[in-house]
């Protein structure tokens, strides 16, 4: 999803750019889980006996796990909807996991793309204006209270 994002937020700014891919993911994962229902998919214990063993490991803790699934780093967006959506039955808890799992990420690449906008418009203009302006102050943030959470969730222990 990174150059997606990153085109949102060099064309859209850094805060339309991130409601503009929030809404469309999250309503992507619901799209993926109607379609999911519909046609049954998952359904054949042959092929996902692993998915439904891991299924019933995460019934307890559906929403944390959930949203530690969207938390983690570097696990394609697509995989992370497939597990999503065959680990739950919930459309709600899809559905909130994921606009609230995939917000820091989405923040902080939107407000990538929204300073190399900036960085290219103050080229060349030759202008050496202030790079560090609001955006970069809420993408710093947001780096920090995503570490936080990663620290937090790795001292509970959850699995």
């Amino acid at each position: 999803i990174s150059p997606l994002v990153l085109i949102s937020g060099y064309f859209f700014g850094m805060i339309f750019g991130s409601i503009l891919i929030l809404i469309s993911l999250s309503f992507g994962v619901l799209t993926l889980f109607l379609i999911k229902n519909k046609l049954g998919i998952f359904s054949n214990k042959k092929y996902f006996s692993r998915i439904n063993n891991f299924k019933k490991i995460i019934i307890k803790n559906e929403l944390e796990i959930l949203l530690l699934l969207r938390l983690v780093p570097g696990s394609p967006f697509f995989l992370q909807n497939i597990l999503a959506i065959s680990c739950s039955n919930n459309l709600k808890k899809i559905f909130y996991s994921t606009l609230i799992g995939i917000s820091p990420a989405v923040f902080i690449t939107t407000g990538i793309g929204s300073q190399l906008k900036n960085i290219s418009s103050n080229s060349l203009n030759s202008n050496k204006g202030n790079l560090f302006s609001d955006d970069m102050l809420i993408l710093v943030i947001l780096i920090i209270s995503l570490l936080i959470l990663r620290i937090i969730f790795k001292n509970k222990k959850i699995f």
